[in-house]
This record gives C-alpha cells, structure tokens and sequence, in this order.
C-alpha cells in the first residue's frame, strides 16, 4: 500500500467493507464514529490539516482551476508549514486558512475517531484548548472565529498567557475577486499581537510632562496620572484602530481584540492592566479603544 512505510517498518490502519474496497482519499462515518483515510487508505489519527473534498483550487494569481477529489493531508512537521508548537501552529494556520484546509484532531495513537466540540490538543508536549464543529457540512472543522465570546484560530483558543495577563488579538479578513467568475469572496484569518508591536505601527506616542505627568491626546489632557511614564492613542484624525483598504469591494478589513488567559474577549468599557503595567482601554464593541498607559505604579 505505501512502500517507503513499509520499508521502514512502519504500520497503519485500513478499512475495507464487505466486497474487501479499501476506503481511501474521504471521511467515513463507521459504528457512529467519522474517520478520515488518506489517499492510500492510511486511517489518519492525531491532528492534522486536510484540503478536503471537491474543496475550490486557486492558482497564485487567485484564478479559479477547478475541484480536488480526494483528501490532501498535512502532518505537524511538514517542511514548508510546520505545525509540530504553538508558535508554529498559528504562524501556519493562516496559509492553510487561505489555501482551503482546515485543522482536525482525529484522537492519538490508535483512535483515529473524529473530535468535535470542546477538546484538548497535546501539541510539543503541552495541551491547548480547541474547537472542532459539531454538526453540519463542517463537522470535525476547528473553527475560524469568534464562539461564546472567544477567538479561535483553526480551532485553537487564542489566549492570554498568565505573566502577559492580556493579548491583542488582531483579525484581517481579506476581500478578493475570483478571476474566473468576478465574484468576491473573504476569508479571515486570527494572529496574536506582541504588545509592543500594536502601539508601534498602529497607534502613536504622546508626550508625558516631566512635572505634571500629563499628557495630551488632541485637544483632551489626561488627569492625575500619577507616575505616568508612556502614553499611546491614535495617530491624529483618526477615530478607530480598525482599518478597511476595500475600494470597489476588494481589500482587506483589519479589527484589533483584547482577550484574557480565558481566551475571553475584553468586551467593556474598561482599562486592564497587562503584565508590564500597560492600562489597556476597551469599548463596548469589543474592539480596542487605542489607548494605552504604562506607569509605574498607578493610574487613576
């Protein structure tokens, strides 16, 4: 069936029904459980990204070439898009969002059961928090999006690690047109944020006054800001930190999250202090406010 596998000693599940086919290149539901079998009938187990099938293929230039009948499935060390640590996995997960594939977790070992619903992942020895549809077109899909007011990225909760406290979350769903039949899709995608990287290319620095510890963002002036040492808002004439570059209805739309080590999405009116003493505003829209203070001690 594979003879590189069988070179190396290595042995896989298989599936025949009764006339003896070899299931291959789908996802089977069999006793009440779904499994998925690679192109060569290998039964698949552990997570993976699978292009699934009669899934739309695109050139490089976005032109529209026809359907895939059959699974393509990429394992976590792939050399190209590795998936193997947490970094790794959301640095990957987003050509894969928009290449088509989708994460699925099908058990360890000898399981190969398909996972939905809440369900904990071991990736590079540590367990994460993951999603996978439970019904529908998509079940076993690890969701893209925002669920009970958290984020997930192919399925992984997106959260704050505990010495951070807070993580921005930036989304960028992408608006193009499909050369073949002019119709514009989206399609989204999730990424982590460092802290220090949002107030540099997104937001700008405000003076602090040695003497006062104000500091002025237009014609507002801050008040007892008491050991107030950086200070950051918007850049000048513009009143959100989301961004949208769509003319004619193609570009691209960026909005900007704060979650905590739930993963829960920062959805008040409110100034969270992060682990390196930055006061964090939010709205009640559950997108950033832009204005960020960092003291040393406190912030009235």
């Amino acid at each position: 069936m594979n003879e590189a596998k069988y070179e190396d000693d290595e042995s896989f599940w298989y599936y025949a029904d009764g006339s003896g086919n070899i299931y291959a290149g789908e996802f089977k539901t069999i006793k009440g459980k779904k499994y998925a079998f690679k192109d060569d009938g290998r039964m698949i187990d552990g997570l993976h990204f699978i292009y699934a099938n009669n899934a739309r293929i695109y050139d490089e230039s976005n032109v529209y070439l026809g359907t895939y009948e059959g699974l393509i499935v990429n394992d976590d060390d792939d050399s190209a898009h590795p998936f193997d640590e947490e970094d790794a996995f959301l640095e990957s997960a987003i050509w894969y969002e928009r290449n088509g594939y989708k994460s699925y977790y099908f058990g360890g070992g000898d399981d190969g059961a398909m996972r939905t619903n809440k369900t904990t992942v071991e990736i590079d020895g540590e367990n994460h928090n993951f999603y996978f549809e439970k019904s529908g077109s998509n079940k076993g899909a690890g969701i893209t999006g925002e669920k009970d007011d958290k984020l997930y990225m192919s399925g992984m909760l997106l959260k704050a690690d505990s010495d951070d406290k807070y993580q921005v979350i930036v989304e960028q769903t992408t608006y193009a047109k499909d050369a073949g039949t002019n119709n514009i899709y989206k399609s989204t995608v999730y990424a982590k944020m460092d802290t220090d990287d949002f107030f540099n290319t997104v937001l700008q620095a405000r003076d602090v006054d040695d003497e006062t510890k104000s500091t002025s963002f237009g014609s507002v002036t801050t008040k007892k800001n008491k050991d107030l040492a950086e200070a950051y808002n918007l850049p000048d004439g513009k009143d959100t930190v989301n961004t949208d570059t769509r003319v004619n209805g193609v570009g691209i739309v960026t909005k900007y999250y704060l979650v905590n080590t739930s993963g829960k999405i920062i959805d008040s009116n409110t100034k969270s202090k992060d682990g390196n003493d930055y006061y964090i505003v939010t709205s009640k829209s559950k997108v950033l406010s832009a204005f960020m203070l960092r003291t040393n001690s406190l912030y009235d």
